[in-house]
């Protein structure tokens, strides 16, 4: 009986402790996974921003690359238009053999690492998934499709040649489609653009392809027009049709910001429809005034344009035009002017998104004392 009275006591006694620890390993166990999903966020915050900044160091590369090739070649400082163009196209084609071989080589090492990892040895699929394996194996054999690709210059020569070939015959296409689209809007009105909710992706795609089709067609703009006058005065519509296509793409923009302010994609979107404004100008005044070359205008606001670019790249990863700190200056002010409540002010992105920038703003926000959401800001 005193054994049965001592176990009870014993179960009594012990029971409290068990239901605390097990409460604190829960409380720990939650923190965990909480400071696991924070550090996930960071380390995702940090990868996107790392590949913004890839994307832009790529760009100012594509742009600057064709005047230190002429640079290093003559030593002066002349640009030639038609060296321009031979370079530009030339590089982008190089790069794509370049990725083009690398893709091949990682087809074949993961078929290694596949078959090895089938007989039991997983020592090769780690090796290769490394990300340090990754970037510098996908760097060294890129580079050497590049070089093959330059030891056979004439292979460059005759895909340039095919690609200005397809785009040629396919630009009447697109001339039709850019005209058709501004023929019918007028009886559609905008409100089904808008519906769509990717307007200004859809006009962004249109005007870049515009660019490109136009660029292909006219070449080094030392020959005469492939066309015939009809799709000739079609090419000219449609590049004075630009700026309108372009207007109504920062309009889109202006929307959705205004509604729900600027983010960094929102913010490069702007400066590229800002860049292609410029080139639309650029393009419907060369295709309306009269001259004795056919597009003439379009390779001085080529040279031009490019400059501008290039200094736009550099001014978006200055604090001039960060746009980590456009992005998270806006959404601060929304809220101080009442336009965001705290229901929707989107926190999460503040805190994982916009950097050490988002983190004053929350900081800032924090010291509102007297701010009547108070409580729910600082939760």
């Amino acid at each position: 009986m005193s054994c049965l009275v001592r176990l009870c006591y014993s179960h009594a006694t012990k029971c409290p402790d068990s239901a605390a620890n097990t409460s604190r390993e829960n409380k720990a166990r939650t923190t965990s996974q909480n400071c696991h999903t924070s550090r996930q966020k960071v380390n995702q915050q940090s990868d996107r921003i790392h590949n913004i900044r890839l994307q832009d160091a790529t760009l100012i590369f594509f742009f600057l690359f064709p005047y230190l090739q002429i640079y290093q070649r003559s030593g002066e400082v002349a640009f030639p238009y038609q060296e321009l163009y031979r370079h530009s196209w030339n590089n982008f084609f190089l790069a794509g053999l370049g990725w083009f071989y690398a893709g091949i080589y990682w087809a074949l090492v993961w078929m290694c690492g596949g078959l090895v990892k089938a007989l039991g040895i997983n020592t090769v699929q780690e090796l290769i998934s490394k990300p340090s394996f990754i970037a510098i194996t996908t760097g060294i054999m890129g580079g050497v499709g590049i070089a093959l690709a330059k030891e056979h210059a004439h292979i460059i020569t005759t895909i340039r040649s095919i690609a200005a070939a397809l785009f040629r015959s396919l630009t009447p296409l697109l001339v039709v489609i850019v005209l058709s689209f501004l023929a019918i809007l007028p009886f559609t009105g905008l409100a089904p653009l808008w519906a769509t909710k990717w307007a200004s992706s859809i006009l962004l795609a249109l005007l870049l392809l515009i660019l490109l089709f136009v660029n292909a067609v006219f070449q080094d703009g030392e020959g005469t027009s492939p066309y015939g006058t009809l799709v000739r005065r079609g090419v000219e519509a449609m590049l004075v049709a630009m700026p309108i296509l372009v207007g109504l793409t920062i309009y889109s923009m202006n929307l959705r910001i205004e509604q729900y302010g600027f983010t960094p994609e929102r913010y490069y979107a702007i400066v590229f429809a800002i860049v292609l404004g410029g080139y639309g100008i650029g393009y419907a005044w060369s295709a309306a005034r009269t001259s004795s070359q056919w597009l003439g205008g379009i390779r001085g606001f080529n040279v031009a344009l490019s400059f501008l670019v290039l200094g736009l790249a550099f001014a978006t990863h200055s604090p001039l035009m960060d746009p980590l700190k456009r992005s998270a200056e806006d959404q601060e002010q929304r809220f101080l002017s009442g336009k965001t409540d705290v229901a929707h002010f989107d926190f999460g992105t503040m805190r994982f998104e916009l950097g050490h920038y988002g983190q004053e703003v929350l900081d800032r926000l924090a010291q509102l004392t007297t701010h009547p959401e108070h409580q729910q800001i600082t939760i």
